[in-house]
């Protein structure tokens, strides 16, 4: 089994963005590593080398290898055409880092649908408390 690993650094205005994609075998996994200022190659290497642990890596992807079909040079044709004319995300890590981005918004959107609940329950519990405080035997 082999492992490869790439680091893609690019200026996403405004910060420098890293993209460090792991691979061996068919698991391919993908972490987005945000930076201040344009790092320096030692620096890009130090960050490597002291805080790989902390980095939330997505989880395993499978590659999948789709066989060849021949097509006819046409139809070929319109199809890259029709291709290049939608918007697409460039690389397949960066549609990997927007599923996962949109896994955790989904999550986060529900714990905060829950929480609110929870405290609209209490303050539901606190009225019907004071009401009943009111209404004793005087």
């Amino acid at each position: 089994m082999s492992v490869q690993s790439q680091l893609t650094v690019f200026f996403d205005d405004p910060f420098w963005i890293g993209i460090y994609e792991i691979q061996y075998g068919t698991q391919h996994q993908i972490c987005k590593i945000r930076f201040g200022k344009e790092p320096t190659d030692p620096q890009i290497y130090q960050m490597l080398l002291k805080s790989f642990h902390q980095f939330h890596f997505t989880e395993h992807v499978s590659k999948t290898i789709t066989p060849t079909v021949k097509v006819n040079p046409k139809r070929r044709q319109r199809l890259v055409s029709k291709l290049m004319n939608q918007p697409s995300i460039a690389t397949k890590a960066q549609q990997v880092l927007k599923t996962e981005y949109e896994k955790t918004h989904q999550l986060k959107k529900r714990e905060s649908k829950q929480m609110k609940e929870i405290q609209k329950e209490q303050l539901y519990q606190m009225r019907k408390q004071k009401r009943k405080e009111k209404h004793r035997g005087h």
